[in-house]
């Protein structure tokens, strides 16, 4: 079921569904309620202003019926198969008011979608737009690889041919 999940999504955002499948396979083995807290992340957005949030003096701005503590800790935790951080998916466009939701494996595959085919335009490359969903941008050390390299190299051992 989470196949068809996968190739449905992908295929909407013209993403290749071997890498998506790849992706799933290394953020959450597969499984549909994987979370992980960030505390030190730090790219949160701000939901009344729709745009990034540059500091937090006055508190962090939550959608009406959540805390603000929770907001800003759904902001800093990844959620669902792609694992895709709160605050990312609240700079594309989530408005739900709990960010629990993108561990339904369609919302979070469509966001998680949503962000890779997003790097892939910046970036030109699927494998660069690979190693950005990973770190943020595509880096290089000094020897030519990528300061990801093993995040990379995980997701084509699972399945994606580059």
């Amino acid at each position: 079921m989470i196949d068809e999940r996968v190739s449905y999504v992908a295929n909407k955002h013209g993403i290749p569904v071997d890498l998506v499948s790849a992706i799933v396979q290394v953020e959450s083995g597969g499984n549909t309620w994987a979370m992980r807290y960030e505390p030190h992340y730090r790219w949160l957005w701000d939901v009344e202003q729709n745009a990034p949030l540059r500091t937090l003096v006055s508190g962090m701005p939550a959608p009406r019926g959540v805390s603000r503590v929770t907001e800003l800790h759904g902001q800093k935790t990844s959620f669902g198969l792609m694992q895709v951080m709160g605050a990312v998916a609240r700079e594309l466009g989530f408005k739900g008011p709990f960010l629990t939701e993108l561990c339904d494996p369609v919302c979070g595959l469509e966001y998680g979608c949503k962000h890779l085919r997003n790097y892939h335009k910046r970036f030109g490359t699927w494998e660069q737009a690979v190693v950005a969903y990973n770190a943020g941008s595509p880096r290089k050390r000094k020897d030519g690889k990528w300061v990801n390299q093993g995040y990379l190299d995980k997701v084509l051992s699972s399945g994606w041919r580059g």
